[in-house]
């Protein structure tokens, strides 16, 4: 009866022996897998951040463009105004110089 017990531990120490190595493989295989894919979620974060990087610069510079574009248009309206205004006195002014000038 002490022999089948003592079989009985053994058989139980092997079996648990076998489950605890198995356990230890799996458990590696688990990090391994881990680490890659942390690796590669790490790299598609530092992807999509650069990609939405150079979005927001894109549309900085387009913004900026678009802006000089519009404040170019607005002095353009500007001087064309100021030359109507000018323009009726020009004639005006003509005549004063050439009269100082005689």
């Amino acid at each position: 009866m002490l022999d089948e017990t003592l079989k009985s531990v053994k058989e139980a120490e092997a079996k648990a022996a076998a489950v605890l190595q198995k356990a230890e493989e799996k458990s590696g295989s688990i990090v391994e897998e881990a680490k890659a894919k942390a690796k590669t979620m790490k790299a598609e974060t530092e992807n999509r951040i650069r990609t939405q990087r150079q979005d927001a610069e894109d549309a900085f510079v387009k913004d900026n463009e678009t802006q000089l574009s519009d404040a170019e248009a607005q002095a353009l309206k500007e001087v064309d105004a100021l030359k109507q205004l000018i323009e009726p006195k020009r004639a005006d002014a003509v005549k004063a110089v050439i009269a100082s000038l005689v």
